[in-house]
């Protein structure tokens, strides 16, 4: 499939499968944003659940086989939870592109969240009112829960 045939927003993840090798199919695309907006620890079934709710028209059995091919390829890490059912990880990819590094002005304090979705309507934001984007990592300056109690 070729990467016109996606929208905008999904650059980011068309990037990411052809960095590792993995081509490009409508499914594939599907989970990897799925997966990128939990920002955590999923269930192949919770994930399946929420490609659902999206409209996306994914089997299940799709959603178990992409999985096991992210892992094998290098994007998940799969573990187990307390009751030894299978859960996945995103390992994030090389480099900075889309990492937002929060920063608490009061003390310092410096988390740096990957966070594809938000950087991109960060940038896009930033480009409608004639701001400079890049591709390092966006700074942002918020309070941290210390600083703010």
């Amino acid at each position: 499939m070729k990467r016109s045939s996606f929208g905008e927003s999904c650059h980011w993840a068309c990037d990411w499968l052809e960095r590792v090798g993995v081509g490009l199919t409508r499914a594939r695309v599907d989970v990897l944003m799925a997966i990128a907006a939990f920002g955590g620890a999923f269930s192949a079934d919770k994930l399946y659940y929420e490609l659902q709710l999206a409209g996306a028209a994914c089997a299940l059995n799709t959603v178990y086989q992409t999985l096991n091919r992210f892992e094998s390829s290098g994007l998940l890490i799969r573990g187990r939870d307390e009751s030894r059912h299978a859960i996945f990880w995103l390992k994030q990819p090389d480099g900075d592109q889309y990492t937002l590094r929060l920063r608490c002005p009061h003390c310092g304090r410096v988390k740096e969240v990957y966070a594809p979705m938000a950087v991109i309507k960060l940038r896009e934001a930033m480009e409608m009112n004639g701001l400079a984007t890049s591709d390092l990592p966006i700074d942002v300056n918020v309070d941290c829960l210390i600083c703010a109690a």
